[in-house]
C-alpha cells in the first residue's frame, strides 16, 4: 500500500491488510465544531467577522495533512501523575513486519523526556508513543513537519511537534491530559497533522510603511 501527495511525499505501510488509508487530507469539515459554527453564522449572516470564514482557520485546515489511529487504544492511568497502561486488539508486531515497527503504543519514561522539556505540568509525565506503521520519504530539499493537530475536536491529548527528513516512521508522540482515567482513542482518531517545509533559507526584510500606501496595492486582506 502507498500513497503520495502532490509534493511526491511519500508513504509505505507495512500493514498490507489494512482496509483503508489512515493518512489522509485534512478537511476542516471533518472537524465537529466547524458544522457548530457554520449553523451559528446561517443564523447570524449580517456578522462581519466569524469563525466559519476565518481564512487562517480554513486555509490551514485544508491544507495540511492527517494521520489517523487505524484502530482503537486503550489508555488508562490512576493519578499517580506517570503510571501509563495501554491496550490494542491487535498486535502489530506479531504480524510479518512487526519486528521493523514494534508494537503500535509505546512510551518515553519521564526521564528522557520529562526530566528536561518544558512539559505542561496537567500532562502526564509519561509521553505516550504510537509507532506508526507508515514509513514516509521526504523529498530532497524538503522537512517533514509534524504538527498536534490544530483547532481539534479531542482535548484529551496534544501531539508534540518534530521535523525531519530522509525515509523514516511516522511516529507520533502524544502528552496525555487525563490524568486518572480510563479512556479509548477510537479508530479514526486524528492523531497529528504534517505538511512539508522547503530547507531553503530566508531573509526577513522589516520596512515602515502607510497604512494606505499598503491598501491601495489591491494586496492587504484584513479579515
Amino acid at each position: 500500500m502507498m500513497i503520495s501527495t502532490q509534493a511526491n511525499l511519500k508513504f509505505k505501510c507495512l500493514l498490507p491488510n489494512l482496509k483503508k488509508d489512515y493518512i489522509e487530507k485534512s478537511s476542516i469539515k471533518n472537524f465537529n465544531w466547524f458544522s457548530k459554527a457554520l449553523d451559528h453564522l446561517k443564523k447570524n449572516k449580517d456578522a462581519q467577522t466569524h469563525t466559519a470564514r476565518c481564512p487562517g482557520i480554513i486555509n490551514y485546515l485544508n491544507y495540511v495533512w492527517v494521520q489517523k489511529a487505524y484502530q482503537d487504544i486503550l489508555i488508562k492511568t490512576n493519578g499517580d501523575g506517570e503510571t501509563l497502561m495501554y491496550a490494542t486488539a491487535f498486535k502489530q508486531e506479531e504480524s510479518k513486519y512487526g519486528k521493523y515497527i514494534g508494537p503500535y503504543v509505546h512510551y518515553h519514561s519521564k526521564e528522557q523526556l520529562d526530566d528536561f522539556l518544558p512539559i505542561n505540568k496537567r500532562s502526564l509525565k509519561t509521553i505516550i508513543k504510537i509507532q506508526s506503521p507508515y514509513l514516509v520519504t521526504v523529498p530532497d530539499g524538503y522537512w517533514l513537519l509534524r504538527l498536534p493537530v490544530a483547532y481539534s475536536d479531542d482535548d484529551r491529548f496534544t501531539g508534540v511537534i518534530g521535523i525531519f527528513d530522509r525515509t523514516n516512521f511516522l511516529n507520533v508522540q502524544l502528552l496525555w491530559h487525563e490524568l486518572n482515567s480510563e479512556q479509548i482513542i477510537k479508530e479514526g482518531t486524528p492523531l497529528c497533522q504534517f505538511t512539508l517545509v522547503p530547507k531553503n533559507n530566508f531573509d526577513i526584510d522589516i520596512t515602515k510603511g502607510n497604512i494606505k500606501d499598503i491598501m491601495n496595492t489591491g494586496l492587504f486582506d484584513g479579515r
